[in-house]
């Protein structure tokens, strides 16, 4: 198996991860954040090293997709997501999270699912490649550019612990977690991000605390 590189392009409005990479034959899912103001407004994907001969993939208006791509609006999350299945060196390239606004799409701006029960704790594992061993490892909330934090900010009294074997992959853990924390995430290696999202349920009045984890298979 190989692996290829997929980068994202950004701008104000509308915003994602710059650059992932997966398994040849695997999937990725993309999360695109908008602003609150784009909500109703329909959200595209587009493939091609320039804007100008962007192809369009897969679009909210009407719901339609090329190949084994989807695409999912989530207006209350202010984030659509685009799934890319059954990934193939050929789809290496630049992609755009795009807005419709007005006649023609405009790129205004530019998974992994992880559920906890309240006041829980889980640990997200960030798999990365050789080359990106001597990389700061980083944990951000998606959405706030100043949320990163590094091993170096953490200990093991903190909220979030991260720890790194050097051994291709760094451990994020998450700790008392609380309904707050719900939302988009990002592992981040050097210029490679992979995204996470974390649901945190109420908690159950008939056990202490369930976990259920699915592991990124992200590999930066």
């Amino acid at each position: 198996m190989s692996w290829g590189s997929l980068t994202f392009d950004s701008c104000n409005s509308l915003w994602t991860v710059t650059k992932s990479s997966a398994k040849s034959g695997g999937a990725i899912t993309i999360p695109c954040h908008y602003h609150r103001m784009f909500r109703d407004h329909v959200k595209y994907w587009c493939k091609g090293r320039t804007w100008a001969l962007c192809r369009v993939m897969a679009s909210t208006d009407p719901r339609r997709s090329i190949g084994d791509m989807s695409i999912t609006d989530i207006p209350e999350e202010l984030v659509f997501t685009v799934t890319m299945k059954n990934l193939q060196e050929t789809d290496t390239n630049r992609y755009w999270c795009a807005l419709k606004v007005g006649a023609i799409g405009k790129p205004d701006v530019k998974v992994s699912l992880v559920s906890v029960e309240e006041g829980g704790s889980v640990s997200v594992q960030c798999l990365y490649s050789d080359t990106l061993r001597g990389k700061e490892k980083k944990w951000c909330r998606s959405g706030d550019r100043h949320s990163c934090q590094t091993q170096t900010d953490t200990s093991q009294n903190a909220s979030v612990v991260i720890s790194d074997g050097k051994r291709g992959v760094f451990n994020v853990t998450l700790k008392e977690l609380e309904k707050k924390d719900a939302g988009w995430y990002w592992c981040s290696v050097g210029d490679l991000q992979a995204a996470v999202h974390i649901n945190v349920t109420q908690r159950s009045t008939h056990c202490y605390t369930v976990v259920c984890l699915h592991h990124l298979m992200l590999v930066l």
